[in-house]
């Protein structure tokens, strides 16, 4: 036989010889593989039951935390509740004598400007009245001598012309004194901070 016979007896004498071997090999292979998938499918089972178990836990446990969570808040709520509507209430007397001396001394205080207003408005008129009254007394004298003088230069005008004594020219009258008074409206007396408040109201929802 040739060389090429020879090797080709020689693998087939040796695929014969291992075949028993094969197939010891294989079946050991797909018996732990079985085995093996079972051990998995057991302990993903188990994993499953477990996990399942302690999201059961999980949730009872939140829904009993959640219960007495919102049972806590109710109750924490309405004692807040309560106390501010205590403090509310115990207040409201304070808040209104608070405000009710703010409003008079508001008052009082209005009145005082007022007072003093007026005052300043008298005071302001008398002196305008004794201004107004020196004004007018300078200019009367002021046109009283403006007319002597006039009246000299025509009594000597009418000796130079004719040599006779000219008219008397009339005297003039002082101008009348004027008293200047402020309107009632400026000094009469001012309204009480509750009219005022009213009419303001009164008008914003008109």
């Amino acid at each position: 036989m040739g060389n090429l016979a020879n090797s080709m007896n020689c693998l087939v004498d040796d695929i014969m010889a291992t075949r028993d071997n094969r197939i010891a090999f294989i079946g050991d292979m797909k018996h732990d593989t079985g085995e093996m998938l079972h051990q998995f499918h057991n302990d993903h089972y188990k994993v499953s039951k477990d996990l399942n178990n302690s999201l059961s836990r999980f949730c009872k446990h939140l829904s009993d935390s959640t219960d007495k969570f919102l049972e806590d808040f109710r109750k924490t709520y309405g004692q807040m509740a309560k106390e501010q509507k205590d403090f509310l209430n115990e207040n409201r007397n304070q808040r209104s004598n608070d405000v009710s001396k703010m409003m008079k001394m508001f008052q009082n205080e209005h009145q005082r400007m007022g007072k003093t207003l007026r005052n300043d408005l008298k005071s302001f008129s008398r002196g305008l009245s004794s201004t107004v009254g020196s004004m007018r007394k300078e200019m009367s004298d002021d046109i009283s001598g403006a007319s002597r003088a006039w009246k000299n230069l025509a009594s000597a005008t009418a000796i130079k012309r004719t040599g006779t004594k000219a008219k008397t020219i009339p005297k003039v009258e002082a101008i009348p004194k004027v008293e200047v008074e402020v309107p009632k409206q400026v000094v009469e007396k001012t309204k009480p901070v509750e009219q005022i408040i009213g009419a303001r109201k009164k008008s914003k929802w008109k």
